[in-house]
């Protein structure tokens, strides 16, 4: 009988511990798993009981962590799908620097000499930033931004009827335009029209003017950082 009452009690024992894991907390590495699948942080504060929260008490090892970066870069996936291409035409000068955005978001400016249109004498590549929430949180020109800029319904519209010239094309007077080209197609951009019923001068469309303001503003980051060579 003694054998049999410490079978019982190991048998017990046994039972109890089988039956506590039902009611036992969730790992913290199923909680956070839950929680990067919603794009959620963990919470850092304690529950309305006083007891800490169970992945605030946790810290996410590596291979959480490559998860939510993976889960970050699929949500700023903004692509070109053909190539854009820009410079400055005309005017008297010795060379040419022409500035590029290869698909999907390869920044390149390759100088040329007006003697030579071939062969570049300078080149510089960087890839672009391609999360527009921390990107323009700290005030930088991301592929997002040209992405957008090139899909507005007025540049749609524009490059559906290229080639075109925008406002006044200085260039017989020695002055210069922006030219950009995507796909294939190319518009010209010069000094806004003295009136909007100036005779032959086509007034530029205003997304047209923010897509040439925008790579003027990335011409001016990359020369700040990975094109700095070219100042």
């Amino acid at each position: 009988m003694r054998v049999s009452h410490a079978c019982a009690l190991v048998l017990v024992t046994l039972l109890a511990a089988c039956g506590g894991s039902t009611e036992s907390t969730p790992t913290a590495d199923t909680g956070l798993d839950a929680l990067a699948d919603l794009g959620l942080d963990a919470p850092s504060d304690a529950s309305s009981d006083g007891t800490p929260d169970v992945a605030a008490d946790v810290t996410p090892d590596a291979s959480v962590d490559a998860a939510a970066d993976g889960a970050s870069d699929a949500s700023c996936a903004a692509c070109l799908s053909s190539g854009l291409a820009w410079k400055m035409d005309g005017g008297r000068v010795q060379s040419i620097d022409q500035m590029s955005i290869a698909p999907c978001r390869a920044y390149g400016r390759s100088r040329f000499a007006v003697s030579d249109l071939v062969h570049p004498t300078l080149t510089c590549s960087a890839d672009l930033a391609h999360c527009a929430a921390s990107a323009d949180a700290a005030g930088v020109v991301s592929i997002d931004a040209v992405v957008a800029a090139v899909a507005a319904p007025d540049v749609q519209a524009a490059f559906a009827k290229a080639p075109a010239l925008y406002g006044v094309d200085t260039r017989p007077a020695d002055g210069a335009v922006f030219h950009v080209e995507l796909g294939g197609r190319a518009l010209d951009v010069g000094d806004a029209c003295p009136s909007p019923d100036a005779g032959s001068c086509a007034p530029i469309p205003a997304g047209v003017s923010a897509l040439v303001a925008l790579l003027q503003a990335l011409d001016a980051q990359q020369l700040a950082g990975a094109c700095s060579a070219f100042k």
